[in-house]
């Protein structure tokens, strides 16, 4: 049975029985199946974890673990091989130049259309962390989470534009990285996140410019206890 030849309205409910990785590679089949997907199906929230690999997570976050056993396999995207491990809800990519992260995220957003995204960057180059974001940001996504966390200082003209790109960010921003001792930012526009957390060295940190935020949450860099300040602005008012 040619599965494409059903109704619009019956494809929809097929492919709510299927997984992810099923309808990612049914996309693969010919350009119509792909218009049948970008028409019928919803990936209701993208999770993009980009650390040695690169991890895309449907429907969950990377923080949740899966203990599938991960098939491998290959695809082309615009004549690009991508070597992928895969679970039911999780592709990896077992390369990290930065085009191909690139150019597979676009596939997707392509076609599943009208998702959430979260962000996860751990030891990424804050360039490649800037292209990425920029990315969805140009497609006018809602992006709900952006987490940034490197060992190694950046340079302050990358962080700061990292820091620009997540103004529109609607829950949760973590920024913990090593920052040179001169850097300070401020915001171009008030921050939307309901929550700011900001770990490692906070020196360029200034609290009054981060008020919006419903709930900001800053760990020294050096502390005998070990405890975390945290305030907020339903706390300050009453």
């Amino acid at each position: 049975m040619n599965l494409l030849r059903l109704p619009l309205i019956v494809l929809k409910e097929v492919f709510k029985s299927m997984d992810f990785r099923e309808k990612f590679l049914i996309s693969f089949l010919s350009k119509r199946a792909r218009n049948t997907l970008q028409l019928t199906c919803v990936i209701p929230h993208f999770s993009f974890h980009l650390v040695d690999d690169f991890h895309i997570h449907a429907g969950r976050s990377w923080l949740d673990r899966n203990t599938e056993e991960e098939n491998k396999g290959n695809v082309y995207i615009g004549r690009q091989k991508m070597r992928l491990r895969t679970t039911s809800d999780t592709l990896i990519l077992r390369e990290n130049p930065i085009r191909k992260w690139l150019l597979m995220t676009g596939y997707l957003l392509a076609t599943f259309k009208k998702s959430t995204i979260s962000l996860g960057f751990h030891g990424t180059p804050a360039v490649s962390a800037l292209d990425f974001i920029k990315m969805i940001n140009q497609r006018q996504l809602c992006v709900t989470l952006v987490v940034y966390s490197s060992l190694v200082t950046q340079s302050s003209e990358f962080i700061r534009k990292i820091l620009d790109e997540c103004t529109e960010v609607t829950d949760l921003i973590r920024i913990s990285a090593a920052f040179p001792d001169d850097f300070v930012y401020t915001p171009p526009r008030p921050f939307k996140a309901k929550k700011l957390f900001v770990g490692k060295i906070n020196n360029w940190f200034n609290l009054e410019k981060f008020m919006n935020c419903l709930r900001i949450s800053v760990e020294p860099e050096r502390t005998q206890i070990g405890l975390h300040r945290t305030t907020s602005r339903s706390s300050q008012n009453g």
